[in-house]
């Protein structure tokens, strides 16, 4: 996995305090995704994934909710879910890529 700045500056323009951005090129880690994942607590960074080339994601194997958003190829935010329950599919016509983290509550937010 490697950083990528273009979706650093993103995801930073998304108001995430950022720490581990992982893009997800391999086909296990697009598949595993952040499957098992769970909040690390206040004032802890997350890991946000994102995954290029992409217009949908799941959120079955989620043991927390997570935040979606959906890009276009100039980076553009075309939609933006929060909370989204485990076992759910979402999907945007249009989208470039797709990053998401696990929700992290307001009063957790590092």
């Amino acid at each position: 996995m490697q950083n990528d700045e273009r979706y650093g500056q993103a995801v930073r323009g998304l108001g995430w305090a950022c720490g581990d951005i992982v893009v997800a090129r391999t086909f296990w880690c697009r598949l595993w995704g952040l499957m098992g994942h769970r909040p690390r607590g206040s004032g802890n960074v997350e890991i946000i994934l994102v995954f290029p080339r992409c217009s949908s994601v799941h959120t079955f194997g989620m043991v927390a909710p997570i935040d979606v958003v959906f890009f276009t190829d100039d980076n553009r935010v075309l939609a933006r879910y929060e909370r989204v329950a485990p076992g759910r599919i979402l999907a945007h016509r249009g989208a470039s890529w797709v990053c998401e983290r696990i929700h992290v509550p307001p009063d957790d937010r590092g």
